[in-house]
């Protein structure tokens, strides 16, 4: 019985923790013009970090945070991912932040890389989650 009570005053003590969280969106402007420019340079071979999720994220990541670490020593966790879309998980244990960045392929690209393999990825969302020390 003791077990039981335990496992519901942490469902309750989880919850209220969330509770006290507050979670910042911010919607990534998208210009076509520049994504396209961009996927022509990486497919004649330029940046090509700009295939893999992870390094893009880490590269949007730095940004945010006015940083500079190595793109891809940005550390993620896959939340999900099809062919056209990823979001991915960085999270700040020190400070209890929680970065979810969300990437696109899209279709208007296609033209200019010819094959999904071959299309950049761009971000268009950033979620951060800030929860209180406990």
């Amino acid at each position: 019985m003791s077990y039981v009570w335990g496992c519901i005053i942490l469902v309750i003590s989880t919850q209220a923790l969330m509770a006290q969280c507050t979670v910042d969106k911010h919607e990534l402007p998208i210009d076509r013009s520049k994504a396209r420019e961009l996927q022509r340079a990486v497919k004649q071979g330029h940046q090509p970090w700009r295939l893999d999720s992870r390094p893009v994220a880490g590269s949007v990541l730095n940004q945010l945070r006015k940083n500079t670490e190595d793109v891809y020593r940005v550390s993620f966790v896959v939340l999900s991912k099809t062919t056209k879309r990823t979001v991915l998980l960085s999270y700040n244990g020190h400070d209890h932040i929680s970065y979810f960045v969300t990437l696109k392929k899209f279709q208007w690209l296609l033209p200019v890389a010819t094959d999904w393999q071959s299309m950049i990825w761009v971000p268009t969302e950033v979620a951060v989650r800030h929860c209180p020390a406990r």
